[in-house]
């Protein structure tokens, strides 16, 4: 079955990772971006995720020592990303016993979230799921999306949306407005992401004739 693509917030939130092999480093790397509270747990942990934990500036925290249901207390999500499929099935029951969202790597099962292929440029995001299917076809599409991306896509989604509260305060009409941001986006891919105060007070001239 097909995921709601919810996209969540997790800026100031609390995620235990259980796990410190490779794939524990993959969801810390993914993590770190969106200003998430790491903890991650682990008899031994992988030396880049230690690396990573000196780096953060305290957003990472290592806790080398077996797993604790107690560690769970506080979280806001969970993942259980340990070689032990018991482990991780035992950390996702007590989440769920919990009502804490958890995900288990490679079990969709037990998972209450799953983790997307992601292209990020900037605010621009574009996920690609198979539900849990193929997790290699997923990044295969990610990679040819990708090519299909410009760079200055992200630059053009900022630029879109240092705009947007003037547009919405200069042009109450909805149907206008569209046609308005629908020529700023033209005109911002023209220039590679750039958008000026005159090419706003432009679009917003000739789109409304000046009403």
């Amino acid at each position: 079955m097909a995921y709601f693509p919810f996209l969540v917030d997790i800026e100031g939130k609390s995620i235990r990772i259980v796990g410190g092999g490779k794939v524990a480093v993959r969801k810390t790397e993914a993590l770190m971006e969106y200003g998430a509270r790491i903890f991650v747990t682990a008899p031994a942990v992988d030396v880049k995720i230690r690396r990573m934990a000196e780096e953060s500036g305290g957003s990472v925290t290592v806790n080398e020592r077996e797993f604790a249901e107690a560690d769970l207390e506080g979280m806001d999500y969970v993942i259980a990303a340990t070689d032990s499929p018991e482990l991780n099935s035992a950390v996702s029951g007590m989440c769920r016993q919990k009502k804490i969202p958890v995900n288990v790597v490679d079990v969709e099962e037990e998972c209450d979230f799953i983790f997307p292929a992601i292209i990020k440029k900037q605010d621009l995001l574009v996920a690609v799921s198979t539900g849990g299917n193929s997790p290699l076809f997923a990044a295969r599409l990610k990679a040819e999306l990708m090519r299909g991306i410009p760079d200055f896509y992200g630059k053009l989604v900022e630029s879109l949306g240092s705009s947007r509260k003037k547009v919405l305060e200069s042009v109450p009409e909805a149907e206008k407005r569209k046609k308005v941001f629908e020529e700023l986006i033209e005109r911002g891919i023209l220039r590679g992401g750039e958008l000026s105060d005159e090419d706003v007070d432009a679009a917003i001239e000739e789109n409304t004739g000046g009403s």
